[in-house]
């Protein structure tokens, strides 16, 4: 990806991907690539920093933790523990205004935890207590009742 190491402008082949990823155009993405490298002058983002903007993103949940960490993992393809810009605006994208198909297939990425193209029973009670987790600021549910809502 040309943004990884902070350059000043993004390549053609990283600015094509954001376009046709997210319904921002060309000048949207230049200005967003500005802001990024201000924030963020390596070009990319740690996993502590993004924590902080899904805490911002969520302030009423106190239980945003485990999210991100999925989240985060789901984009840091190479697992180098940082995510670029490139991943980062796709990542934006989803999470605001993506559509209903869109959000599930990133919801379904993020919890497919093995990577294997499905959703075994662990993963789908871990979808539940994260999920419950965060909606709920006084925290995940009891065991119970995450096991029954993991069941239908």
């Amino acid at each position: 990806m040309g943004n990884k190491n902070g350059k000043a402008f993004l390549s053609e082949e990283d600015l094509s991907y954001i376009t046709s990823h997210t319904s921002l155009d060309r000048s949207q993405v230049d200005s967003y690539y500005k802001n990024f490298l201000t924030d963020h002058p390596k070009g990319k983002i740690n996993l502590k920093s993004f924590k902080k903007m899904i805490e911002e993103a969520y302030p009423d949940s106190k239980n945003v933790d485990k999210f991100a960490k999925h989240v985060f993992r789901m984009y840091d393809a190479n697992d180098d523990g940082s995510i670029d810009f490139q991943e980062f605006m796709v990542i934006l994208y989803v999470l605001s205004s993506g559509g209903p198909e869109d959000n599930l297939k990133q919801i379904f990425k993020v919890f497919d935890t093995n990577r294997n193209g499905s959703i075994n029973m662990k993963e789908m009670k871990k979808i539940v207590k994260d999920l419950s987790a965060l909606k709920d600021p006084k925290g995940p549910k009891g065991k119970k009742e995450q096991e029954a809502m993991a069941k239908g």
